[in-house]
């Protein structure tokens, strides 16, 4: 879906889930930043509130691992 719409920000919350859950947190924190530079480029925009909470809660439970 990302390549038919790329301004499609569910398709991009939904595969950094996809990502994290089969433990993928990098790949899921570069689909972030890639929706980021898609919605400035096309937009001019920022990613919505539940994308970035989604980023944020990755960043976080990927701290948590590692400290575990």
């Amino acid at each position: 879906m990302i390549h038919t719409d790329p301004l499609a920000e569910s398709a991009y919350q939904k595969l950094m889930l996809l990502y994290d859950q089969r433990g993928m947190r990098t790949a899921a924190l570069r689909v972030y930043k890639h929706c980021q530079k898609v919605l400035r480029e096309g937009l001019d925009a920022q990613p919505d509130q539940a994308t970035t909470a989604i980023y944020r809660k990755i960043l976080a439970t990927g701290s948590h691992r590692s400290s575990i």
